[in-house]
This record gives structure tokens, C-alpha cells and sequence, in this order.
């Protein structure tokens, strides 16, 4: 009886080696298992972190964007007026250059005393004073129609040729 008590307390004694070493390697997965989620939670609140840098950037870029396609519009706008404007400009320079015609044409029919038929001025000659030479009357230049108008030429009064 007694060998059988001491079987039976060495068997308990290893099942309760056993049994620590059991809980001891249950304890060392728990561990293990704690320290591998509070990497999981800091690398979770980086993440988190991460995305409210992302967001805050694309609500910046949103705002950017905004703006950028309000400017794009006004530039529209102002192009838009501007061919507008340049359309009235030609328009009134085209007008301006008909009624520049008509007005060259009106005023080329006047014949004004000491003038020949040609519109040419017939040179005065006080007594005693010689001819005028010829070199100045082949200066003169009989007006010419004025064809369109445009640019700096048009604020000088000189037709475009």
C-alpha cells in the first residue's frame, strides 16, 4: 500500500509538473499574445493618424481646386469679353475705314479755286519768283483709298498698305 501512495503521489506530483509547465507555456503564449496586440493597436492608431493626414490633405487639395476652377471661369469670362470687345473694335475700325472711303471720295469731287481738273494744285507764281520745280510737283501724290485700318496706323491716320 505504501509503494501504491507513492505511485500514486509521484504521478501526481508529474501531472502537477506537467501541469505548470503547461500553464507556464499558456502564460508565455498570453504574453506573447498581449505584446503582439498592443503592436497591432500602435501600428492601428499610426494608421489612423496616416488617414487624417490624408484627409486633411484632400480637403486642402478640394479647396485648391476650388479655386483654381473659380479662376479657370473668370479667365473664361474675361476672354469671352474681351473677344467681344475685339469684335466691336474690328467692326468699328471697319466702319471707320468705309466711312474714311466715302469721306475721300466726297471730298475729291471739291475743286478749290488754283486748282487744274486733276486735284493737283497749280503752282502761284508771285512776279519775279521762278516756276516751281518739277522735282516738287513729282512729289505730290494723288490720295489713295483707304482699304482697311488697324492697329497703331489707324490712331496715326495712316492707312495700313
Amino acid at each position: 500500500m505504501i509503494e501504491a501512495i507513492q505511485l500514486e503521489t509521484t504521478s501526481a506530483v508529474q501531472a502537477m509538473e506537467r501541469g505548470s509547465r503547461e500553464v507556464a507555456a499558456g502564460v508565455d503564449k498570453t504574453t506573447a499574445s498581449g505584446d503582439a496586440l498592443k503592436e497591432i493597436i500602435e501600428m492601428s492608431a499610426q494608421v489612423g493618424d496616416m488617414i487624417a493626414q490624408i484627409a486633411t490633405a484632400a480637403t486642402e487639395q478640394t479647396s485648391t481646386t476650388d479655386e483654381i476652377n473659380s479662376s479657370v471661369a473668370h479667365i473664361s469670362d474675361l476672354t469671352q469679353t474681351s473677344a467681344v470687345g475685339a469684335d466691336q473694335t474690328a467692326k468699328a475700325c471697319s466702319d471707320l475705314s468705309s466711312l474714311a472711303f466715302d469721306l475721300q471720295n466726297m471730298v475729291s469731287q471739291f475743286k478749290l479755286e488754283g486748282q487744274s481738273g486733276d486735284g493737283r494744285e497749280r503752282p502761284r507764281r508771285r512776279q519775279g519768283t521762278p516756276a516751281t520745280p518739277a522735282r516738287a510737283r513729282d512729289n505730290w501724290k494723288e490720295p489713295q483709298p483707304v482699304d482697311s485700318w488697324s492697329g497703331s496706323d489707324a490712331v496715326q491716320g495712316r492707312p495700313i498698305q
